[in-house]
């Protein structure tokens, strides 16, 4: 679940990083974005909730997710 969402904020950094080009490859990365970007704070804070009470879990995350 944890190196699920490290994953998706991942995507979600290379597709921030990408130019549209054209209105085609705009329209992707509209969508990509959305599909990797869209619910990261709230998956972070779910998270964070989830395994508060595991320590290693948690420092494991904030090590390797980037700020939401």
């Amino acid at each position: 679940e944890v190196r699920a969402y490290l994953n998706a904020r991942e995507r979600c950094e290379h597709f921030e990083g990408e130019e549209g080009t054209d209105a085609v490859r705009q329209k992707f990365l509209e969508k990509a974005l959305q599909r990797e970007c869209a619910d990261s704070q709230r998956r972070y804070a779910a998270l964070r909730t989830a395994y508060a009470a595991q320590a290693p879990v948690l420092k494991f995350l904030k090590d390797n997710a980037p700020a939401p």
